[in-house]
């Protein structure tokens, strides 16, 4: 029971943060229902990528559309890790928001927010 109060509370602060450092504006798209069913993380720096169980959604055309990425100089960027982490972890179906006008430097969807939904 405690277990999954902590996980609630957690759960919330990620939605909250999430919320707070994504930019509303007209260039982004919306990815939903998914899981998240990888993380990977840069070599050299702190950039992540999420693997989804959907094909990628590429509104911006980027040229290596096989997962989203946020670079270490996104703001938002160690949310984003934590949010990812957090829905991989517990299995939750998950929200994305991906830029229809950026590509990360490795010319893949830009990643502006991870939501994870709490369960049903």
């Amino acid at each position: 029971m405690m277990l999954n109060r902590m996980k609630s509370v957690t759960l919330a602060l990620l939605l909250t943060a999430t919320v707070m450092n994504t930019s509303v504006s007209m260039a982004q798209t919306v990815v939903y229902p998914v899981q998240i069913t990888e993380v990977a993380t840069g070599w050299a720096d702190a950039t992540i990528g999420v693997y989804t169980d959907k094909p990628v959604v590429n509104p911006a055309h980027c040229p290596t559309p096989d997962l989203y990425v946020s670079e270490a100089a996104d703001p938002g960027n160690r949310t984003y890790y934590a949010a990812a982490l957090t829905a991989l972890a517990n299995k939750l179906t998950t929200t994305l928001v991906i830029s229809n006008t950026a590509c990360s430097a490795t010319g893949r969807p830009k990643l502006w927010a991870v939501t994870p939904s709490a369960p049903r």
